[in-house]
């Protein structure tokens, strides 16, 4: 068994279990995640003060997440996708005031460096 302790936010032997333990397949999986996170719309939703498109993209992030066992963002898009859509249920768009737009990019930025160092160390092997 591979030792991925190195990538502490994503859990790679469960990505790689969702897969078939096929390592190329896993790394192709992650570089479409590098190409496309979707931060971009979540930060589009807040900017725009959306709720609807806050819940969605919220949503679709944490599902993506999931199926590649980026755990740390899918945890994080998670509370994010929960707090919108409570907002939504009470139509509180100030809800946008106390979201930390520093902190989404942060948790994205991280999770796509620990996503590249993932993907480099497949084509080492």
């Amino acid at each position: 068994m591979d030792d991925f302790s190195q990538y502490p936010i994503i859990n790679i032997d469960d990505g790689l279990a969702r897969v078939a333990n096929k390592k190329a397949l896993y790394a192709r999986l992650l570089g479409t995640f590098i190409n496309n996170p979707r931060e971009n719309e979540i930060m589009g939703a807040v900017e725009n003060k959306d709720l609807e498109a806050a819940v969605m993209a919220a949503h679709t992030v944490k599902g993506v997440a999931a199926n590649l066992s980026l755990s740390r963002l899918q945890k994080y898009t998670e509370h994010l996708e929960h707090m919108f859509k409570d907002a939504k249920d009470a139509g509180d768009a100030s809800v946008f005031e106390q979201v930390d737009t520093a902190a989404i990019s942060a948790v994205f930025s991280e999770t796509v460096t620990e996503v590249a160092g993932v993907v480099e160390t497949f084509k080492q092997v």
